[in-house]
């Protein structure tokens, strides 16, 4: 790639965030809860019970990060967190009943979000589509 291919790529995929970003900052709110709450509601109901700190490696953030936004979850009943009985100090968290039954209501709503999107693709460009995100988020990945 030339530098205006790559200045075009970077301009688009600045701008495939801030849609995205505003996608998630208001269909959370409508839901009352905040992006970043939403963001380890989606991945806590993909990882099922796991550790804070495996939750924020899979989000990119901080432990301590995502303790607050853990903790702002738990006041709301949607996430537990649970003690290990041989270490106390070593604790999990997963979705509670109502986090379930919320985390279930934000993934239909995204589907129908992305599948709307996605319909305005012809289907063959959608795989191949798939794979080059599969292949770029791959290379992201290796060049931190």
């Amino acid at each position: 790639m030339n530098n205006r291919q790559i200045e075009k790529f970077r301009k688009m995929l600045r701008h495939i965030q801030r849609e995205l970003m505003e996608l998630f900052r208001n269909d959370a709110q409508c839901c009352g809860i905040s992006t970043a709450q939403c963001h380890a509601m989606i991945e806590l109901g993909n990882s099922g019970k796991t550790a804070i700190s495996t939750l924020a490696g899979e989000l990119g953030l901080d432990k301590s990060t995502l303790s607050r936004t853990i903790d702002s979850l738990v006041r709301q009943g949607l996430v537990l967190r649970n003690t290990n009985d041989d270490d106390r100090r070593f604790m999990t968290i997963e979705l509670s009943a109502s986090g379930m039954n919320f985390n279930k209501l934000l993934n239909e709503k995204y589907n129908r979000i992305f599948r709307e999107a996605l319909e305005d693709i012809p289907e063959e460009d959608q795989s191949k589509l798939l794979e080059a995100m599969e292949l770029f988020i791959t290379v992201l990945s290796r060049i931190k």
